[in-house]
């Protein structure tokens, strides 16, 4: 029997492989490059450790408060898919405002939690259970309530209007920049509204997010991560893969292991969702770390 639940979990955690932990996983490469050292076998396993450390730090605090760090998942993701989408268009030339990250990060954040809450606080609920097996929910309950639902879409619409109202006083914009970046807005709102939040975000942290860190980041490094088809400079998928192979990998490992240790007896698709999340949110803080220098990097 068709179980669309299921399918929505195996969209979401295919972003393991398709460009979701990938585009974090040559980080250690943007870390040399910001430095201009070589990298050599000691300051790699050195790279590592700290990257490690600050992870296992964050992850901590899982076993200490799981529902707030819940909560710290959402806004440390908010924060760095606003991030990475100002520095996509500031690479590009267009000039924009802090209010436009804010903006782009509420959309992927904010949007399901007011169309599709009850799947919302499941998918928290999930990672904080994985956790506390004996948990409530009751931390995460309020999200279906009418009021958070309407003060979460006038925060939402607010946002979105200083945002636009910005952008049309932009002088440094053309008019055709704009007017993409309005469809850009509507074509993620409308893949957030109509599709569950496991889909949707799933699609949009591959297909968008990590799209676009990919295509900065290999920009900024330029060499064997860029190849030149007629006289345009494009992402060297081969290589990339290649070189985001191995820490996909340990990630991987680190999801599964994690699962495996909370949860021996049964394993499933939603446990493993569960781990996920937990593992993503503690290796997004150094990797944000990381990506805030990425103005360091002298265009290739």
């Amino acid at each position: 029997m068709f179980d669309f639940q299921i399918v929505s979990a195996a969209i979401f955690l295919a972003t393991l492989l398709v460009l979701g932990m990938p585009h974090g996983a040559i980080d250690h490469y943007l870390y040399f490059a910001i430095i201009k050292k070589t990298m050599s076998v000691r300051r790699l396993t050195l790279f590592v450790f700290a990257y490690i450390f600050v992870a296992l730090f964050f992850l901590s605090v899982w076993f200490i408060s799981p529902w707030v760090a819940a909560w710290g998942l959402i806004f440390l993701t908010w924060y760095h898919w606003g991030q990475a989408d100002l520095y996509y268009e500031k690479h590009r030339g267009t000039k924009l405002s802090f209010i436009f990250g804010l903006w782009r990060g509420a959309i992927p954040m904010l949007t399901p939690l007011i169309f599709n809450a009850k799947e919302y606080s499941r998918a928290l609920n999930e990672a904080i259970s994985f956790i506390e097996p004996n948990y409530s929910g009751i931390a995460t309950d309020w999200i279906n309530s009418h009021y958070v639902k309407v003060s979460v879409g006038l925060l939402l619409l607010l946002t979105g209007i200083i945002h636009w109202t910005l952008l049309r006083k932009n002088q440094t914009a053309i008019k055709q920049r704009k007017l993409k970046i309005i469809s850009e807005d509507i074509a993620l709102i409308c893949l957030l509204i109509f599709l569950p939040p496991l889909v949707s975000i799933g699609l949009y942290f591959s297909f968008w997010h990590s799209r676009r860190h990919i295509n900065l980041t290999c920009m900024k490094l330029g060499g064997n991560f860029v190849i030149e088809k007629n006289s345009v400079l494009k992402v060297n998928w081969f290589n990339f893969y290649k070189a985001s192979l191995p820490f996909t990998l340990a990630g991987i490992i680190f999801v599964v292991a994690f699962a495996l240790f909370r949860n021996l007896s049964s394993i499933d698709i939603y446990s493993l969702i569960g781990s996920y999340l937990i593992i993503l949110w503690s290796l997004t803080w150094p990797h944000t770390i990381i990506y805030s220098l990425i103005d360091k990097i002298k265009k290739s």
